[in-house]
């Protein structure tokens, strides 16, 4: 009776462990993912930044 109490709380509990692990799965694979786009994001910026920067000082240039 011991061992089909054990194997039937398994059942039981196991459902819920599957559900977090598929949260916590979820979760990490978006977190990853809004980390890389925002990593590209900052690395568009600086470009841009340099872009601006660059277009800015050869504007000067011709107004001299």
């Amino acid at each position: 009776m011991g061992l089909l109490s054990i194997v039937a709380l398994v059942y039981y509990i196991l459902p819920f462990v599957i559900v977090i692990f598929i949260v916590w799965w979820v979760n990490s694979m978006v977190s990853k993912s809004y980390e890389q786009k925002e990593r590209h994001f900052q690395l568009l910026t600086e470009q841009n930044n340099q872009m601006i920067s660059e277009l800015r000082r050869q504007n000067e240039e011709k107004h001299l």
